[in-house]
């Protein structure tokens, strides 16, 4: 047998002793050996002269034994032996009443039934705005049973280890609101995670997923019942897109129902199902190119096209719209890939509307149309797109006739690979080693992506800030993304503040570092003091029309922003940018529709219809009532997503 062993240190042995109970005794130590702070020995029974086997490896790990020990370095169990290293042991002796010994009492697992539920707050459902559905309720539009917008009651596992160890066992029941990914925690783990291939698509559609999160076992840190996991990843199969929010676990020790949680029995879907049609309409294929080419011993991956290489997939785009993506698939290790397009195909691709996009393990890069457009109307013959990875950078160039284009109308799209952090952004470095953030970035399951004037060289950083009041905040995954990405700034190096409420100033001055703006504008606003905090977002916001004051001059820039305020900046931010804000969408499942102002109306329509904001509740939409700091930066958050994906 071997343990740890330090000088001075006893052996102690917890003797089974049949209906006598156990004894705890010193180990009587033969031909003990101390080599490298181990000790090894044979034992020896307490009852006879008899040798025990000699064991080689530990059957098991006894973490605690109660009261019966202090400072245990080691523990095994051996034939009915625990075997214990430690500083002390308080010895027992035979009891006089019984002949045998008092036993020490060796603490053992609990487990009991509990009610816990993992569900996503109203305010970030799109798919029944401002509806709280749990992801461990199976109810679901497509099969029929419902919504799982109701909690579930006495339906986990809580196991209290003897050290006090709570670990909580959970089943993720449902089919169509699937969890793909579930992420950190300030205070609770994620221990293991069982997967499940029932996934449900309506009209029996497939999808993205052919697996899900079916159930997680999860270490809580401490007992205060709330615990928000940051970074998740759901996807909708009504939908067919991901989301990235935050879920909260809710956890009722004492069982039963849990009557903090929201329920919502009868939820109109109507809107949302429509029989066996797709929920959302499906993209177009794109018209997909994947050239082999071999690296070269310089790391260069050369592809070039010729019209010929390109008419088939001109044809398509022509025919059917869509994208033109050119994936080669390169042999060998390429440090730089190089596509080279004749540049009268290019004024194709725009003519017909098409994207282009360059896929490459290196990047991803796509170019609208218009920004085609704008290209093909550069001198030169040839149109380059590179990829090339330095280091922890990656430099995206776009040139043509081999001059590069610093900038492109409607922006260049960056996809680069990196572990998945909430804080990460994409920062653009320029020639002198400078570092500016990239607000319009956005993480994507395991990349992040950027939208950028042009060409540009970029690295992923991890940025998170952290504020002592946001740890168990249900909008902490929006918090990290404004704070990371230097919209929001804390009101103290600590704090956050999320529950107050936003006021129309800051909301001005978030949207002018979205846009990195430089230039002041002149606000022409009587109550805008001149050197205020908030005095250059607003002078630029009302310089590009997207404020306009009450009248009179009047701005009132401490006033609590409204909720049809905020669409309504949001919304004429999204046209300075020639965002298409066009929209079909009605109110008419809002039964305070009617108090939406007129002036608000569209902004409203669009904002709901691009998922920008839901209702307070299932059924209003609080046009007059005010923002908080949280609710707002969940809202800017999904703002970026939508302009970069």
């Amino acid at each position: 047998m071997t343990l740890p062993y330090q000088a001075g240190q006893n052996i102690y042995i917890v003797v089974n002793e049949g209906k006598s109970g156990e004894l705890i005794r010193k180990v009587d130590l033969k031909d003990a050996v101390i080599n490298d702070g181990r000790i090894s020995f044979i034992l020896l029974s307490q009852n006879s002269d008899d040798t025990l086997e000699k064991k080689k490896e530990y059957e098991s790990i006894i973490t605690a034994l109660g009261n019966a020990a202090n400072n245990i370095n080691e523990a095994s169990v051996d034939k009915g032996f625990i075997l214990v290293t430690g500083e002390t042991l308080n010895e027992t002796t035979p009891s006089e009443n019984t002949g045998g010994s008092t036993p020490p009492t060796i603490p053992t697992d609990k487990t009991q039934t509990v009610t816990a539920n993992l569900y996503l707050p109203g305010e970030n459902n799109q798919v029944i705005p401002g509806v709280t559905v749990y992801l461990n309720n199976s109810n679901n539009p497509i099969q029929g049973t419902g919504t799982p917008t109701t909690p579930e009651s006495n339906n986990a596992k809580l196991t209290t280890a003897a050290d006090g160890t709570k670990t909580l066992t959970l089943s993720i029941t449902n089919p169509v609101f699937t969890l793909q990914d579930i992420g950190s925690c300030s205070n609770a783990r994620i221990i293991d995670t069982k997967t499940s291939s029932n996934l449900v698509y309506q009209g029996g559609a497939t999808g993205k997923y052919s697996t899900r999160i079916s159930e997680i076992t999860v270490e809580l840190l401490d007992d205060s019942g709330e615990y928000v996991f940051d970074s998740c990843t759901e996807f909708p199969t009504l939908l067919g897109v991901e989301w990235n929010y935050p879920l909260i676990l809710a956890v009722n020790f004492d069982g039963g129902k849990d009557d903090s949680l929201d329920s919502n029995d009868n939820v109109d879907v109507s809107g949302v199902t429509g029989g066996n049609k797709p929920a959302v309409p499906e993209e177009t294929p794109a018209a997909e190119l994947n050239p082999t080419v071999t690296a070269g011993r310089d790391g260069v991956a050369n592809v070039e096209f010729t019209n010929k290489n390109l008419d088939a997939a001109l044809e398509q785009v022509q025919e059917n719209g869509g994208a033109i993506v050119i994936q080669p698939e390169i042999e060998g290790e390429a440090t730089r890939v190089n596509v080279d397009l004749p540049k009268s195909s290019v004024e194709t691709m725009a003519k017909s509307d098409a994207d282009l996009v360059v896929k490459t393990e290196i990047a991803a890069v796509s170019i609208p149309s218009e920004g085609l457009a704008e290209i093909a109307k550069a001198n030169g013959s040839t149109v380059t797109v590179s990829t090339e990875k330095k280091d922890d950078t990656v430099a995206v160039n776009i040139a043509v006739g081999g001059k590069t284009v610093e900038e492109i109308r409607g922006g260049v799209t960056v996809t680069v690979s990196a572990p998945k952090q909430s804080g990460n952004v994409l920062v653009l470095v320029g020639a002198d080693g400078t570092e500016t953030v990239v607000k319009k970035s956005v993480v994507d399951g395991d990349t992040v992506k950027a939208l950028l004037d042009g060409s540009a060289t970029v690295k992923v950083v991890d940025h998170s800030k952290s504020f002592s009041d946001t740890a168990n905040h249900w909008a902490k995954g929006s918090i990290a993304f404004a704070s990371s990405h230097e919209l929001f700034q804390g009101v103290s190096d600590s704090q956050f503040a999320p529950d107050t409420n936003m006021s129309r100033a800051m909301l001005a001055t978030v949207l002018y570092r979205l846009e990195d703006a430089v230039e002041k504008g002149d606000s022409s606003f009587t109550d805008v003091a001149e050197g205020a905090w908030y005095a250059d977002g607003v002078a630029w916001a009302n310089e590009n029309g997207i404020v306009s004051g009450y009248g009179n001059g009047v701005f009132a820039p401490n006033d609590d922003i409204t909720r049809e305020q905020l669409v309504v900046m949001l919304y004429r931010y999204a046209q300075h940018l020639g965002m298409d804000t066009k929209t079909n969408k009605d109110l008419k499942s809002y039964s305070d529709a009617d108090t939406v102002s007129s002036w608000a109306t569209d902004a409203m329509k669009w904002a709901v219809d691009k998922g920008l904001i839901a209702g307070r509740t299932n059924s209003t939409l609080a046009p007059g009532g005010t923002a908080t700091r949280a609710e707002t930066t969940t809202i800017l958050q999904r703002m970026v997503e939508l302009m970069v994906k």
